[in-house]
């Protein structure tokens, strides 16, 4: 009796110890704090993988873009709230989606004919000014003959990749080919996991959309 009384007392013992352990692993998990988004292509949407992720803040870190397009960030522990700035860049894989195509684009919409999205105007911005004008279609016509081996914002900004934030989740920072601000994404604290803090990205020069990766 005695025997089975002890064995019952270690066998409770233990459930509660058990149930403490998944009510700390429930309260950390549930205080976790970190940073999850998605980053695709203009116009086809395609995951870009290898798109570095930079955060700025109180513990800075970077990660990588998997193949998916999908990049995380958790925060250490004990990490003060923030702020915290999220700064995509990317520096390979560029000029495979530039053609005659795109010049013609730009000259259709400096002659009125043709309306170009947010993203598309952010590529026709070769020169890095606005407005657009034939000489953006000029370069762009030299990229694509292989006359010209970086258009002028690309030899100044050290990319030809920016980034559009696509969330409601934060405030966002558009991209500025004038100061070369490739887009962030910014948070003044942070108390939990946040997700959807996704990027659109923009290949310069490539105005109709139709990069494809490069393949291994």
């Amino acid at each position: 009796m005695t025997n089975t009384m002890t064995e019952n007392k270690k066998s409770l013992s233990f459930s509660i110890q058990g149930i403490d352990h998944l009510g700390i692993v429930a309260k950390d998990i549930a205080q976790a704090r970190w940073f999850f988004g998605t980053i695709r292509y203009h116009t086809s949407g395609l995951p870009l993988a290898g798109v570095t992720v930079r955060l700025d803040g109180p513990a800075p870190q970077q990660v990588t873009t998997n193949s998916a397009g999908q990049y995380t960030v958790t925060l250490p522990s004990g990490a003060a709230p923030g702020p915290w700035t999220l700064r995509p860049t990317k520096t390979t894989d560029s000029g495979r989606g530039v053609t005659q195509w795109d010049a013609v684009l730009v000259l259709k919409a400096v002659a009125g004919l043709q309306v170009l999205t947010l993203e598309q105007q952010l590529a026709a911005q070769v020169l890095g000014t606005t407005p657009l004008g034939a000489f953006e279609a000029t370069q762009i016509l030299k990229f694509a003959a292989q006359l010209l081996s970086a258009f002028p914002a690309e030899s100044r900004c050290g990319t030809a990749w920016w980034f559009l934030p696509k969330t409601a989740s934060a405030q966002t920072i558009a991209p500025d080919l004038g100061s070369c601000q490739a887009g962030a994404i910014r948070l003044p604290s942070l108390t939990t996991a946040l997700t959807n803090l996704d990027f659109t990205a923009v290949e310069l020069g490539d105005v109709s959309g139709d990069w494809t990766p490069s393949t291994p």
